[in-house]
């Protein structure tokens, strides 16, 4: 639920997920791109309607700006990943990629050395 808001992206309109919103069993939402609510969604007022995703009805909580996209890969919808912080088998399947913002002074080659560091002990922090 923090990905949007670590990247300093906020919707044009309605909201981005709330904490818990994300988790396995959460409600079914979505966020919408710019582009695929005007053009597949004609434009029309969407916050609170439901669309069908993948044969779920998921109720548009937000609708982003112009051209705001995640890793050039033309995202047009926002789904939460439905995780289970419970479940550690989740961890073993890498199928997420780690996205970060670096704070105010902090320089790509510092926070490059201090991930060097972690990665080795990644196993221990985790299992």
């Amino acid at each position: 639920d923090d990905l949007l808001t670590t990247l300093g992206v906020a919707p044009a309109q309605g909201r981005l997920f709330a904490p818990g919103e994300t988790n396995a069993n959460g409600p079914a939402l979505a966020i919408v791109s710019h582009e695929l609510w005007q053009g597949a969604l004609g434009g029309r007022p969407i916050l609170g309607q439901t669309i069908d995703i993948d044969g779920v009805r998921r109720e548009v909580i937000g609708v982003m700006p112009p051209k705001v996209d995640v890793m050039d890969n033309h995202v047009e919808v926002w789904l939460p990943v439905g995780l289970d912080p419970a479940n550690r088998d989740n961890r073993g399947r890498h199928f997420l990629y780690l996205i970060g913002r670096l704070r105010d002074g902090v320089t790509p080659a510092a926070a490059q050395a201090e991930l060097a560091t972690l990665l080795p002990q990644w196993g221990e922090r985790t299992g």
